[in-house]
């Protein structure tokens, strides 16, 4: 049981955004989160009211078509918007998926641009939205998220 425990801390410490004048860059700190090269995701920006990312491939298998799966965005939007969430969050604090929706308006084509932005941030929730553009920059898909704030990283959930 310690095991087990311990890698569920290890998963919690993951996110704990890098210390003020560390020598990580916020880009680097969410390129090196487990779940973004598994869905192919390059954070290319990261602030206190934004981030942009780039999905160059599809995670996993493409649709019949081509594009990304719709399941796939959804997992790809959360990440996102997690990474987000996490940065803006107080210090200390750990940020979980609240409430997600994703509205899909084409195929998803990558290599896909992604941009997410803070609506309002507080000590308990965040509320982000997404937007994810194909190649052309027309978008394929939106998503909103509501992300709550609870306990401090390392601490049971």
């Amino acid at each position: 049981m310690p095991e087990q425990a311990t890698a569920e801390s290890d998963d919690l410490a993951e996110w704990a955004r890098p210390d003020p004048g560390s020598s990580i860059s916020p880009e680097q700190w969410a390129n090196n989160l487990r779940m973004s090269p598994q869905l192919n995701m390059t954070c290319t920006s990261l602030g206190a009211d934004g981030a942009t990312f780039v999905v160059s491939a599809p995670p996993l298998a493409d649709n019949p078509n081509g594009s990304v799966h719709g399941g796939m965005l959804a997992a790809i939007a959360d990440h996102a918007m997690s990474i987000l969430a996490a940065w803006v969050k107080p210090a200390g604090t750990i940020a979980f998926t609240g409430a997600l929706n994703v509205q899909y308006h084409r195929p998803a084509i990558a290599p896909l641009a992604l941009r997410a932005y803070v609506i309002m941030s507080g000590r308990r929730a965040s509320f982000i939205e997404l937007e994810i553009r194909a190649d052309d920059g027309r978008r394929c898909a939106s998503a909103q998220a509501t992300m709550i704030v609870n306990g401090r990283v390392g601490v049971g959930r």
